[in-house]
């Protein structure tokens, strides 16, 4: 049995998500996947730097942003809308 694609699985065309932790990890592996399948999606995470760098890789592969944001230690919300 061959493995499914997630494009093939999912349709998330016309949907939006919101990862949190979406910068790192298992939180990165999702909002990729829901980006590749079509969802509209933004990155809740504490470093918009390294938040920035999924930006990056989602818009080279044709994703749809909605934007990235953190909260820094000193508590101001920081965001950058795509």
């Amino acid at each position: 049995m061959e493995a499914q694609s997630i494009t093939e699985m999912y349709d998330f065309k016309g949907k939006a998500a919101i990862v949190t932790g979406g910068a790192m990890g298992i939180g990165e592996a999702i909002i990729l996947r829901l980006a590749e399948a079509g969802a509209s999606v933004m990155i809740a995470d504490i470093s918009l730097e390294v938040a920035n760098k999924v930006v990056e890789r989602i818009k080279s592969m044709g994703g749809k942003l909605l934007q990235a944001a953190s909260r820094p230690p000193e508590g101001r919300l920081n965001q950058q809308p795509f």
